[in-house]
């Protein structure tokens, strides 16, 4: 039985704010495994800001990916709740922060 949960992360935030799990979250059974971040931070950024996942560069690398069990959507303006509709309907559990 799997007992931890592999994140995806699809950073809308426009501001440059970094999404952060909390600090017990890999002791928790929560691994940050990709990220996808838009608006305004360059790849090095997202690079610095989560260097333990992976940055891919489409929602479909993390949506489609089987090892991903929840996908977090951080700062979502109105045209990006398309994404979680598309995650949604791949199976995904969302969480919309």
């Amino acid at each position: 039985m799997k007992t931890s949960k592999n994140i995806g992360l699809i950073d809308c935030d426009v501001k440059g704010k970094k999404f952060q799990l909390d600090s017990t979250s890999s002791g928790n059974g929560y691994q940050l495994k990709k990220v996808l971040v838009r608006g305004n931070k360059s790849l090095g950024l997202a690079q610095t800001q989560y260097p333990e996942a992976e940055i891919v560069d489409h929602e479909y690398s993390i949506i489609h990916d089987n090892a991903i069990d929840l996908i977090i959507v951080s700062a979502p303006e109105n045209s990006d709740l398309g994404l979680v509709a598309k995650a949604l309907e791949a199976g995904k559990q969302v969480r919309v922060i």
